[in-house]
């Protein structure tokens, strides 16, 4: 610490009498409250009370909150207000801490946690306290957390939990039944007075009747016998009443009939209706002839009335009527039936009683149906016409025959059973046709699968599932009687339908050269070669560059590694071998690795030969190490190796020190086969095998960032010759693209 900064904390900590911890600590924010306890006192229950809470920043640098709680209070009464998000040094801000007392009585208490990056108090306790007083008004009494009406709550009827039974009610403070009144339930009758007992609201005044507690006055369709009728609703002042019905005098009962014992009823004798009247059927009524009256009284105008004379009489009955002969001797009427000579109504004179001739032409005979009218032959039950009967006295149905089809009056059918057969080529019978004059082949038709007169096949085409889950459509089964769903057949890649796969498993090489087996392409219907895309690439360090002959002649040499793995590679110790071309019996040169050189993942290592007088030409890419061999232009054999013990004679990739191994030129030893080299060119391993000299260009090539990992223990495959120019060495600050 500076020596005024010391200074400026000490002159802080003499102001504000803080300890050499704080002192030091003041530096940061701090924090501080005004006052550290709120006692909001006694708050009417259901109100609520503010006050202020001061927070300070007493550090030297800007103090940010993390959010506020309350610890404690479980009846949850306090809440505070929002905070800044941060304070300033030597700032202040008041915070409204609020309690809404409950609606129960009694004290509260809880913690106000204010968190923040203060050094002294990540979270500033400030204590919180509060009496919630007694919230009822006057004449209520706090039940519960609710204030209530003692003397009107039925749940709490002259106390807490005090609760009335039905139908009882609160009344000052006791449970009691208020009985209903006539008032409430209706003018008359009886009913439940809600307490158990019986309400009698007495009967109706006069013929009033009461219905559903309410007086109905009389009238003559109320279905009641009241307001002096003889029967119900007839006779009195109501409307007469008909045959059968009671009544008190012959002017209750209809016109014709009398009053006998008490009951409408029909006339036997004249006496029984009026003086002026006769019985006739019955009824009283008119007389129509002098015989009808009796006791020597003549019919005048319809009523029986007395002749002073007997002998005035004429022999129509007509008191001193004209002289009047011949009645009741034989006639003959205009339609020729047989009648005999009778009065007139005026009683004046004869005339020839009439006879009227019924429909079939008999006198006097019997009313007829009318002639011609439809009826149903009682034999074929065709539609006929009714025609007199032999005695003229009623009507008979006209017999009219059926043909074979049932047609009434139809012509002879002919062919009918015999068998046909229908245009859509289904036998069938011949039958009558619609009109029943004729024959048809009868309709026979194919169902939907062809079978004449089959069963009814329904979902023919539908889309259908089969058990191995393919997709299919209801086709006829071999009866015609029903569907089945068409079979169809998951190829070798599981596609229903798909064509058959017979290369499926065969090796094959992908585009990238690496080998594979056949697999189901995306949609089932061929094959596609499933190959590694990285199978050509190396999972352990390789010698991606090497020249033994650069622009400057033949000490210009560099060798350069590479890590394609995405792991990075510590390489302390590793050695390089070299040995010239026709060599394969020893190692005679090497050069160590330093130690605590690493390989970054997919990064480059590059080494230079670096005896006395060597000449290096590319210095804007200074090599990581050197190393103490000089190889020749003509070729040679590099070998990477784990340690510094001496390789065997002929290395194997199977020794676990065994790294990599590049045999060029005419060397004698190699894997697979040696990289030809021409003098001044220098050996590159590809990126893959779409890797060319042109792609690998140093300057232009599209490959030449991608990284110089392919492997295939073939380093007449895996390297390529670049001519002068066309190259250019990598180091550990170079990363390739993968």
């Amino acid at each position: 610490m500076h020596t005024h900064a010391l200074a400026a904390t000490f002159l802080l900590c003499l102001a504000t009498s803080c300890s050499e911890g704080s002192r030091v600590g003041r530096a940061r924010p701090a924090i501080a409250a005004e006052p550290l306890a709120v006692d909001f006192g006694a708050v009417k229950a259901g109100t609520a009370r503010t006050l202020p809470v001061t927070l300070v920043n007493e550090g030297q640098s800007i103090l940010t909150f993390a959010g506020t709680r309350f610890r404690g209070g479980a009846r949850g009464a306090f809440t505070a207000g929002a905070l800044p998000a941060q304070l300033a040094p030597g700032e202040r801000v008041a915070v409204e801490l609020t309690y809404t007392a409950p609606a129960l009585e009694g004290a509260d208490g809880a913690q106000w946690i204010v968190q923040s990056d203060a050094n002294n108090a990540p979270e500033l306790a400030v204590s919180v306290s509060g009496r919630a007083d007694r919230a009822c008004a006057a004449g209520l009494v706090q039940c519960g957390t609710a204030c209530v009406d003692t003397q009107a709550d039925p749940a709490n009827c002259g106390g807490c939990d005090t609760a009335c039974t039905a139908p009882d009610r609160c009344v000052a403070g006791a449970c009691t039944c208020i009985r209903r009144t006539c008032a409430v339930v209706g003018e008359c009758g009886t009913a439940d007075d809600g307490c158990g007992g019986t309400l009698d609201c007495g009967g109706c005044a006069g013929q009033s009747t009461c219905q559903d507690h309410r007086c109905i006055p009389p009238t003559c369709s109320d279905g009641l016998q009241n307001q002096g009728e003889t029967d119900v609703d007839c006779g009195g002042p109501c409307p007469r009443c008909v045959l059968g019905q009671r009544c008190a005098a012959r002017a209750d009962c209809v016109g014709g009939l009398t009053c006998t014992a008490g009951v409408c009823s029909a006339c036997t004798a004249n006496a029984q209706c009026a003086t002026d009247q006769v019985c006739r059927d019955g009824r009283c009524g008119e007389c129509q002839s002098r015989l009808e009256c009796g006791d020597g009284r003549a019919c005048l105008a319809g009523r029986c009335l007395g002749c002073p004379d007997e002998a005035a009489f004429n022999d129509c009955g007509l008191c001193g009527g004209p002289l009047v002969s011949g009645v009741g001797a034989s006639c003959l009427l205009p339609n020729d039936c047989t009648s005999t000579w009778v009065c007139d109504p005026d009683q004046t004179r004869v005339t020839c009683a009439p006879r009227v001739k019924n429909d079939c032409g008999l006198c006097d005979g019997p009313a007829i149906t009318p002639l011609g009218g439809t009826c149903s032959a009682p034999v074929s039950g065709c539609t006929s016409a009714l025609a007199c009967n032999s005695a003229n006295t009623d009507t008979v149905c006209t017999e009219i025959p059926r043909n074979a089809c049932g047609l009434c009056a139809g012509p002879a059918i002919t062919g009918l059973g015999d068998s046909c057969t229908l245009p859509n080529g289904c036998p069938s019978t011949q039958v009558c046709d619609a009109q029943q004059s004729g024959v048809t082949c009868a309709p026979v038709e194919k169902n939907a699968c062809g079978v004449c007169g089959g069963v009814e096949v329904t979902g023919k085409g539908d889309a259908c599932t089969l058990d191995n889950g393919c997709q299919s459509t209801l086709a006829c089964n071999a009866a015609g009687d029903g569907t089945v769903c068409t079979d169809v057949q998951k190829n070798a890649c599981q596609l229903c339908g798909g064509p058959a796969l017979a290369d499926l498993g065969a090796a094959c090489t992908g585009s990238n050269g690496c080998p594979g087996t056949q697999v189901c392409n995306g949609t089932g219907d061929g094959t596609t070669c499933d190959a590694p895309a990285t199978c050509y690439i190396a999972q352990h360090v390789v010698i991606s560059q090497l020249c033994g002959y650069g622009p400057l002649g033949n000490t210009d040499d560099f060798i350069e590694l590479y890590n394609p793995t995405t792991a990075e590679v510590d390489v302390s110790g590793y050695t390089l071998w070299y040995r010239n071309v026709t060599n394969g019996t020893s190692w005679v040169s090497n050069s160590v690795i330093p130690q605590g050189t690493k390989l970054a993942p997919r990064g480059y290592l590059l080494g230079a030969y670096g005896a006395v007088g060597a000449t290096y030409s590319f210095t804007s890419v200074p090599p990581n190490f050197t190393f103490n061999f000089n190889m020749a232009a003509e070729g040679g054999q590099l070998l990477l190796w784990k340690d510094n013990t001496t390789p065997p004679a002929t290395p194997l990739a199977s020794n676990p020190k065994y790294v990599d191994f590049v045999g060029f030129g005419g060397a004698v030893q190699f894997e697979t086969a040696p990289v030809t080299l021409n003098g001044g060119e220098a050996l590159l391993r590809r990126p893959g095998p779409f890797a060319s000299a042109s792609s690998l260009h140093a300057t232009t090539g599209a490959d030449r960032t991608r990284g110089n990992g392919m492997d295939t223990d073939n380093n007449s495959a895996d390297f390529v010759a670049m001519t002068p120019g066309t190259f250019r060495p990598r180091n550990a600050s170079t990363t390739a693209t993968p």
